[in-house]
């Protein structure tokens, strides 16, 4: 099978069935299957749970990158929530979270604030920031976050998680709720940007968001990325919910984007957090099709992702390596560097 007939019936097909094909896309090429691999990138990368360095020919100018996720962060003013209803489960969670090097316990706050100075101390050019920054969209929360970022007089790039625009139990779909609270809340914290999917381009290399954030992507964002994989530029990902890869996170329960189990029957945390249920339906063909996009993308450089709380690495396709960064609650981030 040729590679254009291979992504025809995938894109026509459910996710489940991209996932057999996992040693060709996220391996080294086997002459045999007739894809042709070229060698636009020729990318290295160097990496352990807390760092990165990616080497390659098209970066013309190195760049110092810290990558953030899964702060978890809930601020009440005099102890108190602005929707106490819709927030109590989240505002308790992670309390008083040990360092991930000390072990000594500490808050979110001064976690995520003693990362943006280690960031200010490195010449950090770029704070990447891939959701869960916050537990809930108080407006107390975001201000914080805003005020903190602004104060490094760093450069930031922002895209939400699930539960930065979730108030848990308020009425409402999934899309709906996202809609309306990030529009209402954590517009602030994109800069002028469209919340569901943009881009940056800092000294040749393009930055793109896309927010995964429901497990799903629209039309709009599989159309967004497709312009982005034209231009003659190095593209880093930045999403929330990172990719399945069956080999590299083993779980029983469905926390990636898209898993073929995804769907109501392997939904087991839709009561506790007091959210709409998964769909029957499963993974939406723009998500399948989206995701072979990234799979089949040569100009990619790596995709940055969260919300599992812990840190891996592993190639995602022929260029590109998956980081996923261990929860910033305990005051752990990733510090990339871009070198030619």
């Amino acid at each position: 099978m040729n590679r254009k007939r291979f992504l025809q019936n995938v894109a026509l097909g459910s996710a489940s069935v991209l996932f057999p094909w996992n040693n060709i896309l996220f391996g080294k090429p086997d002459p045999k299957n007739n894809l042709q691999i070229d060698d636009w990138l020729n990318v290295e990368h160097s990496c352990d749970d807390y760092n990165a360095v990616i080497k390659c020919k098209e970066i013309k100018e190195n760049i110092k990158l810290v990558h953030i996720s899964d702060s978890h962060i809930s601020i009440l003013p005099n102890g108190k929530s602005e929707f106490p209803e819709y927030t109590a489960r989240m505002d308790a969670a992670f309390k008083d979270p040990k360092h991930y090097l000390t072990g000594v316990e500490g808050t979110k706050e001064k976690h995520f604030e003693d990362i943006l100075k280690e960031a200010k101390e490195k010449n950090a050019e770029l704070l990447l920031l891939t959701g869960d920054i916050i537990n809930n969209p108080t407006e107390a929360s975001v201000d914080y976050i805003k005020t903190k970022l602004d104060e490094t007089g760093i450069e930031y790039f922002y895209t939400a998680g699930n539960h930065d625009w979730h108030f848990e139990g308020m009425e409402g779909s999934s899309q709906s709720l996202h809609d309306e609270w990030v529009s209402k809340r954590l517009k602030p914290l994109y800069n002028g940007n469209n919340p569901l999917c943009y881009s940056k381009i800092i000294k040749g290399v393009n930055f793109v968001s896309i927010d995964n954030s429901t497990y799903q992507v629209n039309d709009e964002q599989v159309k967004f990325f497709r312009e982005q994989t034209q231009k003659d530029l190095p593209i880093m990902l930045c999403m929330h919910i990172p990719i399945y890869q069956p080999i590299a996170l083993k779980r029983d329960s469905v926390s990636t984007m898209g898993d073929p189990r995804w769907g109501a029957e392997h939904d087991k945390n839709y009561i506790v957090e007091k959210r709409e249920r998964w769909p029957e339906s499963g993974n939406q063909k723009s998500t399948c099709e989206f995701l072979i996009d990234i799979l089949s993308c040569r100009k990619l450089l790596a995709v940055l992702s969260g919300h599992v709380h812990v840190a891996l690495q592993n190639r995602i396709n022929v260029s590109a390596y998956q980081y996923i960064t261990k929860a910033s609650f305990s005051g752990a981030y990733r510090f990339i560097e871009l070198k030619s």
